[in-house]
């Protein structure tokens, strides 16, 4: 949070606002909670958007842990007009979401700036509901550190990957069984070595244990 933005939430007059960016394959949403139209970051943004109509609730956001990114839910109203498979479009996931926190300046009307950045997500889940209130899409949003844990991104020690990075070289063409942990900012424990007889011992220099080479 900026210093002026600080101040501004501490003073008298002001008038709060959530805005939110969704950046779709077809399209940019770009809305505000509440009526009215803002000028932030050079783009405009409303309180309602043809196709996806208005801001509805937006849970709070829920922390991650272990191998959970952070997440939440983000409602909308769309209008009647607007196709059911056009709000369900599977090229929606993984659509980048931002979402900030700002406030207007009571006096002047202007944005205070900087909006505060609550968090970058991407569209995981969107799920079209009906009711006598009309319909409402929840979109169930992830961190955008979720693909960190995507088990199929990044080094493979497979042959096919090997040779995409280096074509024409052969060094993996026939090792099978390749089973290699790769560690992610730590420092990778020294294994036990294990004699002859079965018994296990730590690499030379480690007077803890026993040493085959004494």
């Amino acid at each position: 949070m900026t210093p002026d933005l600080a101040t501004a939430l501490a003073g008298p007059r002001l008038t709060l606002f959530v805005a939110v960016e969704l950046v779709l394959p077809t399209r940019t949403v770009r809305l505000l909670d509440g009526n009215g139209r803002l000028t932030l970051f050079g783009n405009s943004f409303a309180g309602r958007d043809a196709v996806f109509g208005t801001l509805g609730l937006i849970e709070e956001l829920e922390e991650g842990g272990g191998d959970d990114a952070p997440a939440l839910s983000l409602d909308l109203n769309p209008p009647a007009e607007t196709a059911p498979a056009t709000l369900r479009d599977p090229a929606m996931q993984g659509s980048p979401v931002r979402i900030w926190m700002g406030c207007v300046d009571g006096g002047t009307g202007a944005v205070v700036p900087d909006p505060d950045l609550v968090g970058q997500f991407m569209v995981d889940v969107a799920v079209l509901t009906f009711s006598e209130k009309g319909r409402r899409l929840s979109l169930q949003l992830v961190s955008a550190l979720e693909s960190a844990f995507d088990t199929d991104r990044g080094n493979s020690l497979s042959n096919s990957f090997h040779q995409s990075v280096w074509p024409g070289e052969l060094g993996l063409e026939y090792v099978t069984g390749v089973a290699q942990r790769i560690y992610w900012g730590q420092r990778a424990p020294s294994p036990p070595i294990s004699g002859a007889g079965g018994d296990a011992f730590r690499r030379p220099g480690d007077l803890s244990e026993r040493n085959l080479l004494d």
